[in-house]
């Protein structure tokens, strides 16, 4: 019996020998033909690998600031209202820098009136040179003083330097705000940029006027669109660009800061 299970053992190691061999015959060939089998390109048109998440950014945006020291007389637009270009945003009350201008204007006419009485004095021989010439001098300060005050009174009301709508208004109607704080953020709703990070890599096929495609989450819709700028510098960490584009037919539903998936279709080797 013992002679039988050593036969059998002799048997399995043999033919277990005989198989290792045959893998062995050709090593290279078996290597080349996986590796072969691995590397044929599967043709795909949309793969995770080229969708990359996109922000939707207004063109043009501002953070409205105070020009000047005052109150808030009156806030003409709240959050997310929208205005035209030229509209009125804020009001100041200015009621001082109006009696200043009404009173440099008094001065500007009289400092004028006495420097035309004093050439028809210098053309009589009345008066010396430099007379007239002070009298000129005090018209040219008067009207710089004015000019100061016209542009004091112009600050004292905030206009919208485009079309668009309010994120947020940062103060209060009547509330006192000191120069350069801020009142007000405004945007462009009409224009909008898609802002996407993608890998470095993707720029030896990736090029201005690239078409791609984006769903925007919040519209649940998908939109055709292209490639405007690239990025000009590569980040050496994470090997990314930040790449712009424009979505050929903006959506009315569009506002600042919606999201989606931008997928691209890179040419097929």
């Amino acid at each position: 019996m013992k002679s039988w299970f050593r036969l059998a053992a002799f048997g399995l190691l043999f033919s277990s020998t005989i198989v290792n061999a045959q893998n062995l015959d050709d090593p290279l060939g078996s290597l080349e033909a996986t590796l072969t089998e691995i590397s044929q390109p599967t043709q795909q048109a949309y793969t995770d690998s080229t969708a990359v998440r996109a922000l939707l950014e207004p063109l043009q945006s501002a953070i409205l600031a105070s020009e000047m020291d005052g109150k808030i007389s009156r806030l003409h637009k709240r959050d997310g209202e929208t205005f035209k270009k030229g509209d009125r945003l804020v009001t100041f009350d200015c009621s001082s820098h109006e009696i200043e201008q009404r009173r440099l204007k008094s001065k500007l006419n009289s400092t004028q009136l006495i420097y035309e009485n004093a050439l028809q004095l210098q053309s009589l021989n009345s008066i010396g040179e430099l007379d007239v010439s002070l009298a000129e001098a005090e018209t040219f300060i008067a009207k710089a003083e004015l000019s100061g005050a016209n542009l004091s009174v112009r600050r004292c009301a905030i206009n919208a330097p485009f079309s668009g709508r309010v994120i947020e208004v940062a103060r209060k109607q009547h509330e006192w705000i000191n120069i350069g704080e801020p009142l007000m953020e405004v945007f462009n709703d009409q224009d909008f940029l898609l802002k996407m990070l993608i890998p470095s890599s993707w720029l030896v096929w990736l090029k201005p006027g690239t078409p791609f495609r984006v769903s925007i989450d919040e519209t649940g819709k998908t939109y055709n669109a292209r490639i405007t700028k690239i990025g000009a510098r590569i980040d050496p960490v994470s090997r990314t660009v930040t790449v712009r584009g424009k979505v050929s037919q903006p959506d009315k539903d569009f506002i600042h800061s919606m999201s989606g998936n931008a997928v691209f279709e890179p040419p097929v080797q």
